[in-house]
């Protein structure tokens, strides 16, 4: 994953992700450039001290409605944003795919058995296996918006 963040220009989650994860979102087990982070939020839902605001490239507040995911990606253009990748939880990967604004969905799976529960994962409609990869046991399936 470490290594996918460092080939695109940004990563963008929602403020459920932020507050529940409290993830860093960058490169730090690889070498490479860290992504622009950005997060769905408005702005006074998330303190200051999450690891998205910390160094290097704090997180940008990006205050759009998620059923607005047309003006997100215009927002993140204006900002000469190429590329994102999409780490939200459900409920943001799930709007970006019902919109069909995406072009690719990397799907990571393990046969781990530490988790025991979790969020219902979100729903692919019009997609194609494009590859898949199997690493250190899990397995990658990359799959390309018909």
């Amino acid at each position: 994953m470490h290594q996918q963040r460092s080939t695109e220009n940004a990563i963008l989650i929602g403020a459920g992700t932020a507050l529940a994860d409290n993830p860093s979102l960058t490169t730090r087990n690889w070498k490479g450039t860290h992504p622009f982070r950005f997060v769905l939020a408005n702005k006074k839902e998330l303190p200051k001290n999450l690891n998205i605001f910390q160094s290097p490239n704090p997180a940008q507040i990006l205050d759009i409605p998620l059923s607005d995911i047309k003006t997100v990606l215009q927002e993140l253009y204006k900002k000469d944003i190429q590329s994102v990748i999409v780490e939200g939880g459900s409920k943001t990967l799930q709007a970006f795919i019902d919109t069909e604004l995406w072009d690719e969905a990397h799907i990571y799976t393990s046969e781990n058995t530490l988790f025991h529960s979790g969020v219902k994962a979100p729903e692919l409609d019009n997609q194609q296996l494009k590859n898949h990869f199997n690493i250190k046991g899990d397995t990658l399936r990359i799959y390309q918006r018909l």
